[in-house]
C-alpha cells in the first residue's frame, strides 16, 4: 500500500509526500467551503431534520478545516497528527452516513412525487467528501513519518545553537 502512495507522490508532486498531503488538504478545504454554501440553501428551504444535519455537518467541517490547518502548519507531533487522522476518519464516516441519509430523503420525496434534485446533489457531494477524507487520512497515515521527519529537520535548522566558547565582554 505504501508503494502505491509513493508512486502517487512521485507522479503528482515530484516525489514529495508533504506536497501531496498539502494539495489534498487544500482540495478538501475547497470542497468543505462548497458544502457549506450548499448547506445555507438546504437549511433555509428544507425540514428541520435535514436542515439540522446539514448545518451540524458544516460546523464539523469548519472545525476540522481550522484544526487541520493549524495541525499541518504548526503542530508536527505524533500525537497531534494521530488526533488529526482520527478526526478525519470520523468525518469520513459521518459523511458516509449523511450520504445514506440524503438518499433516504430523496427516495421519500420521489415516492411523494416531489422534486428531489437537491437531496441527490447533497448525497453525492457527501459521498465525495467521505471518499476524499478517507483518501487523505490514508495518505497522511502512511506518510506521517515523512511529515514528522521533515518537521524535525526544519526545527533543527531554525533553532540557534549556543556558542561553544563563552563570550568575553
Amino acid at each position: 500500500m505504501a508503494f502505491g502512495m509513493n508512486a502517487l507522490a512521485n507522479k503528482c508532486c515530484g516525489g514529495s509526500p508533504r506536497k501531496l498531503i498539502a494539495g489534498l488538504w487544500y482540495l478538501l478545504i475547497i470542497m468543505s467551503f462548497i458544502y457549506t454554501l450548499t448547506t445555507l440553501f438546504t437549511f433555509a428551504s428544507k425540514a428541520s431534520a435535514e436542515g439540522f444535519s446539514s448545518l451540524w455537518s458544516s460546523l464539523i467541517l469548519a472545525g476540522i478545516s481550522v484544526g487541520g490547518t493549524v495541525t499541518m502548519r504548526s503542530f508536527h507531533s505524533s500525537l497531534a497528527i494521530g488526533l488529526f487522522v482520527g478526526a478525519v476518519v470520523g468525518a469520513s464516516q459521518l459523511f458516509f452516513l449523511l450520504f445514506l441519509l440524503y438518499q433516504g430523503f430523496a427516495n421519500e420525496l420521489r415516492q411523494e412525487l416531489k422534486p428531489n434534485g437537491q437531496e441527490y446533489f447533497m448525497s453525492i457531494f457527501s459521498l465525495a467528501l467521505s471518499v476524499s477524507f478517507i483518501m487523505f487520512a490514508t495518505i497522511l497515515f502512511f506518510h506521517r513519518g515523512d511529515v514528522l521527519q521533515e518537521a524535525k529537520q526544519t526545527k533543527e535548522l531554525s533553532v540557534p545553537t549556543a556558542p561553544s566558547q563563552p563570550t568575553q565582554f
